[in-house]
């Protein structure tokens, strides 16, 4: 038995994303235990989820298991409102808006005005590596073509059923609009893209999963799309040589124009058995010596400095189920930006799975980056005494210039 995934669905709103990806997942799920509260799960990796227009949907699916639409409403999305951690561990709007001295969301507006890409930042790894309960959600990333702003979500965990409609709803709803808006009102909100690392139904709700997916219901409504993009597409190669020609031959078949200098294309891009090469690139080793000395404040305000590659190796030999092994070295209160965005170790099954995410890489760069997560993979790979298992990629957007 192998993990299932990763794998890409593309439907116009979130019933119709809640009703697959569940439907999958009781196919295709491989059995897993979670490391904190021993519970049992089913369990795919890497599921990508393209909506193309949310708001032409009701805000939860049909027959929803999860929290009602006035608890939704009036509980759940002020949380990505607010400041404040309240009684939480956090909230969304916590993490986004204070938990690095920093607006993010303010910072994102300001920055789509000039830039076509912005990120915000919810993983802190001096905290996170030892939280007991750290976000589901680590990075939201927004592109903006023309005057239309797209929404790209990293979430690390995900309960797909009882949990997935509640944070497209809270990111949507608030962030998306907020940042958005700006533009053209509501004409400016764009599409949705959620990337769940650990897409898993608990045993406790496979049973209400299921009889509300058997139910009759009344079909939802939808109405043309008008804000698209390029892709996502998702592609399978056996090895980087392989990988880097499918990506160049679906580049020219799929890309569209991003301005009048730039074409883009949104590409998952999984690796089959990336071997690392026998001189890696320079960048691979700045990478490893900043993850290695990570330099960040605590959410209790104490500057420290912490070896993320240690944390990764030790997690990997003591909870090789873990949904938490997240490295970065971006830190939105230093500077901007730099890829890989974040990088997830998935050990499962006896092989070490990893999912890179990235944002404006140009298709020139590709090989270099191929290269360098395939050498990351086999040094955390080699120091926890585990076999490297697939490489996925996920590029948001992936750029040529014309």
């Amino acid at each position: 038995m192998k993990a299932y995934g990763p794998y890409l669905v593309r439907v116009c709103h979130i019933d119709g994303a809640w009703r697959q990806v569940n439907r999958i997942i009781l196919q295709k799920g491989v059995p897993l235990t979670t490391e904190d509260k021993k519970q049992e799960t089913l369990e795919t990796i890497g599921c990508v989820i393209h909506l193309t227009n949310w708001r032409s949907g009701p805000p939860l699916p049909r027959g929803y298991i999860g929290m009602d639409l006035k608890t939704l409403q009036e509980s759940y999305i002020p949380q990505y409102i607010t400041s404040e951690r309240g009684g939480h561990t956090y909230t969304y709007g916590w993490c986004a808006r204070k938990r690095f001295q920093v607006d993010q969301v303010k910072q994102a507006k300001e920055k789509l005005k000039e830039d076509r890409v912005a990120l915000i930042q919810l993983w802190n790894p001096v905290s996170d590596i030892e939280n007991a309960n750290p976000p589901c959600i680590n990075m939201i990333l927004f592109h903006r073509v023309a005057d239309v702003v797209h929404v790209i979500v990293y979430i690390r965990s995900n309960d797909m059923a009882r949990a997935y409609p509640d944070d497209v709803a809270g990111i949507n709803r608030v962030f998306l609009t907020e940042v958005a808006s700006q533009f053209r009102g509501i004409r400016s909100i764009g599409t949705t893209t959620t990337i769940s690392a650990s897409a898993h139904i608990y045993k406790t709700s496979e049973e209400d999963v299921k009889l509300a997916l058997e139910q009759n219901q009344t079909p939802t409504y939808t109405h043309e799309r008008t804000n698209r993009i390029a892709g996502p597409i998702m592609l399978t190669a056996t090895t980087p040589q392989s990988a880097i020609k499918r990506v160049r031959d679906a580049f020219q078949r799929y890309a569209e124009k991003q301005d009048d200098s730039t074409k883009y294309l949104y590409l998952t891009l999984r690796i089959e058995k990336a071997e690392p090469p026998p001189n890696p690139p320079e960048s691979y080793y700045q990478l490893l010596q900043e993850l290695e000395k990570y330099e960040g404040k605590s959410d209790e305000g104490e500057r420290k400095q912490v070896n993320q590659i240690r944390y990764v190796t030790q997690k990997i030999k003591t909870a090789p189920q873990s949904r938490r092994i997240v490295v970065t070295v971006n830190n939105p209160k230093k500077r901007e930006f730099i890829n890989p965005l974040l990088i997830q170790f998935l050990p499962r099954l006896g092989e070490n799975h990893m999912i890179a995410f990235y944002t404006n890489v140009e298709l020139e760069q590709l090989p270099i980056e191929i290269q360098r997560a395939a050498a990351i993979q086999s040094h955390i790979s080699k120091k926890s005494a585990i076999k490297p298992g697939m490489i996925t990629l996920i590029i948001t957007p992936l750029l040529q210039k014309m």
